[in-house]
């Protein structure tokens, strides 16, 4: 259109000049408006999108990150409202259809198994669309980036933020930390992309915003970032080192000086392009040149690699320290910033004997006499992290339950490996939580867990939130938290840089900020219940409460505390005489803890509605969705599929049996269920054909109570309940480490 402005313009002073004599100025004003009108009939008024805005089914909540697709492969993705502006040539006044697709949020399925819809598209008009969240953690908003609200924009709708579309020329921008400083919160990122070029601000960007006690919005609604920025009004670099590379800053720490004055501690990496260290050190920000300036570096930490972690403060006696966690690689300093710089002033956690480095070699682990790992606080010691303990046990170096760290699936009982992550206090659980990235098998995926004290026990933990792509680096941020710690909000950065699923335009390497409810069910997690030396059973909160963890024998296994358990639950009572404890199904005070039935009806777990597929199918309608029932002892299958039947059903060994007809042809079909998934095999009855089928179920169920590692508790040398198996084949805790 302004090409043809530009034309008509330079079109129309030619003739003005060539006839001016004839014409008068308001006549050829006239024809120019005239002849404007005809040149823009072609195109799109702006005020003519056909406007999307896909909800949250029980919240109302608009959902950022839904993408549609119509069978032209053109993406649509919607804005951190929920909201897409839809506007495509040849297609408005079309039936259109759409795939849908979202990490953590469903849409029902058509046919032909296709999560899809089917809208008219009207310019002018709108449509709002639920989906299903299926995960505890709800997506709020993009905290970075172009066009946070872009389509809320071209909409015409309120918009929260004062930056919608570009602040401070971010495009992209990669892992962050907040802290509290000096009555905001001071907010770092690491590479950030700039529209000039690649490598935009790869020496750390910062901004600060508004507690929302102190006028900051509400951490549901958004952030009011305040960028430093260079003249050009973009993030700026935050420090300036001499050399190659890249900078990161692994850690923000606040450390008042001797008159008790804020001081923001910075530790730097500059790195290479194979994460190679050039350089670590620490830094210190000055207010008045708005940069952190370095204050020394140290050649000891060159052997390690850089990684992002989310110190807390916390005291032990008398002691005031900075506690590090992120991947388990433990370790606290004093706070005092003329030691957070220097190596041998960190206690790392670990049980190598002190003084010893992490050499499979020439190993050297600390036992005490009776054969036990001694894990402590040791000076000048290298910390066993999660990697590192996977590492002893499967070169035979220390027994599998002999590790600090033994994060089982609640569901399932298999080990969840941990990536990057957070470890606070929490008031409304009394325990520390963690929020953590996974690893291995959960790439993508956002890990929950809880102990009595920070360094364990670390024992169940569930998902949270699942992705398609990477989400890394994420952190909680405890300053947001509500009601008394039972709303939490956390963020991480998504990008498709490693992950699986297609790039996201807007959102790729972008923040991502979710709240977390702890009150859901899905988030709960059984305690430790410890068996004390004088046969005593107690949960972490009453020996926090009367400082009696010098007394723990061992743990005896986890269940439920009465505060904060599932529904339909057994009540478990407790009587103790001073030297014995009894559990029951009945006593005269208030339960003491809730477990599990001493038997659980394992064909229930296949109950509910299931969304299947069989692959390498004989026919072309190969989507299978089922509902199963069961009564009078048995299972029963039906399809809800246009062309498939079930003809028979039924539970054998725990392996589901089916047979099902299409088009006049039977098929068999196995298949076993774990974590609300089945897979299995089919083939068909004149054996020329065959493959695997899998589903997944949609039905509501709380699945933890499937798990086949359940430790049964017996009373009167009688069956009473199930509880969760205690992992831990030794004590690892830190019962002194309280919140700061």
């Amino acid at each position: 259109m302004f090409i043809h402005i530009c034309i008509f313009v330079n079109y129309i002073s030619a003739k003005m000049i060539a006839v001016s004599h004839i014409r008068t100025d308001f006549q050829y004003f006239i024809i120019c408006l005239i002849l404007l009108g005809a040149s823009c009939v072609q195109n799109a008024p702006m005020h003519d999108y056909f406007e999307i805005q896909f909800i949250d089914s029980e919240t109302g909540r608009g959902i950022p990150l839904v993408e549609i697709q119509a069978l032209n492969k053109v993406p649509y993705i919607t804005d951190s409202h929920g909201y897409i502006a839809y506007y495509e040539p040849g297609l408005m006044n079309e039936g259109v259809y759409f795939l849908v697709e979202c990490e953590g949020y469903v849409y029902p399925k058509d046919v032909t198994g296709r999560s899809a819809l089917t809208l008219e598209i009207s310019p002018g008009a709108s449509v709002v669309i639920e989906m299903r969240q299926i995960q505890p953690a709800e997506r709020l908003y993009r905290t970075t980036g172009h066009g946070i609200y872009r389509n809320s924009y071209l909409l015409g709708h309120d918009i929260p933020i004062k930056e919608p579309l570009l602040n401070a020329h971010v495009l992209g921008q990669d892992s962050n930390i907040g802290v509290k400083y000096k009555g905001k919160i001071f907010w770092i990122w690491g590479d950030t992309f700039l529209p000039s070029e690649y490598t935009g601000n790869f020496s750390v960007s910062a901004a600060t915003s508004l507690l929302p006690e102190a006028g900051g919005l509400n951490p549901e609604d958004g952030i009011n970032f305040d960028y430093f920025v260079d003249r050009d009004g973009s993030s700026k670099s935050m420090i300036s080192l001499d050399g190659p590379g890249y900078v990161w800053f692994e850690w923000l720490m606040n450390i008042p000086d001797s008159n008790g004055n804020e001081q923001l501690v910075a530790k730097y990496s500059r790195v290479g392009g194979q994460w190679q260290n050039y350089e670590r050190g620490v830094a210190l920000f000055n207010d008045a040149s708005e940069m952190f300036e370095k204050l020394s570096n140290s050649e000891d930490w060159l052997k390690g690699y850089s990684i992002m972690h989310h110190p807390f403060k916390a005291m032990r006696g008398d002691q005031n320290h900075y506690y590090i966690t992120s991947e388990f690689q433990m370790q606290r300093v004093p706070i005092d910033i003329d030691l957070v710089g220097r190596p041998e002033a960190y206690e790392s956690f670990t049980c190598l004997q002190p003084g010893s480095r992490y050499d499979l070699e020439h190993l050297k682990l600390d036992r005490n006499a009776n054969g036990t790992l001694n894990y402590d606080w040791k000076k000048n010691t290298d910390v066993i992290n999660m990697q590192r303990q996977n590492d002893l046990i499967e070169k035979g170096l220390i027994n599998q339950e002999e590790g600090w760290i033994q994060l089982l699936n609640l569901t399932t009982h298999k080990p969840m490996h941990v990536a990057r992550g957070s470890v606070f206090w929490n008031e409304y659980r009394q325990k520390w939580i963690m929020i953590a990235g996974g690893a291995h098998d959960y790439n993508g995926d956002i890990l929950y867990s809880e102990a009595d004290t920070p360094v364990g026990p670390w024992g169940y933990a569930c998902v949270v939130a699942r992705h398609d792509n990477m989400f890394y680096n994420p952190s909680q941020h405890p300053f947001f938290d509500q009601e008394d710690g039972r709303i939490i909000f956390f963020e991480g950065t998504y990008t498709n840089f490693w992950g699986q699923g297609s790039t996201k335009a807007h959102y790729d390497y972008n923040q991502l900020m979710y709240k977390l409810d702890l009150g859901k069910e899905a988030t709960m997690l059984p305690s430790p219940v410890y068996r004390m030396t004088n046969g005593n059973l107690s949960f972490g909160s009453e020996i926090r409460a009367n400082k009696s963890w010098h007394q723990i024998d061992n743990i005896a296994f986890f269940a439920y505390p009465p505060d904060h358990h599932p529904a339909d639950l057994l009540p478990i009572y407790k009587t103790h005489n001073g030297r014995h404890t009894t559990l029951s199904m009945d006593g005269p005070n208030s339960p003491f803890m809730y477990a599990l039935p001493d038997s659980i009806d394992q064909s229930k777990k296949y109950e509910g509605q299931w969304e299947c597929f069989i692959e390498s199918f004989e026919a072309i309608d190969n989507y299978l969705p089922l509902v199963i029932t069961s009564g009078n002892g048995e299972l029963r299958a039906t399809s809800e599929s246009r062309s498939i039947s079930v003809v028979k059903s039924q539970l054998n060994d725990e392996e589901l049996l089916l047979t099902i007809k299409q088009y006049g042809k039977e098929y068999a079909l196995k298949g076993i269920v774990t974590n609300g998934k089945i897979s299995g095999g089919w083939f068909s009855a004149d054996d020329k054909f065959s493959g695997n089928w899998k589903g997944e179920l949609l039905s509501d169920q709380w699945l933890p109570q499937f798990n086949s590692s359940l430790f049964l508790i017996k009373s009167n040398s009688k069956n009473l309940c199930q509880a969760w198996a205690n992992p831990f084949g030794q004590l690892v805790f830190d019962w002194q480490i309280e919140p700061y």
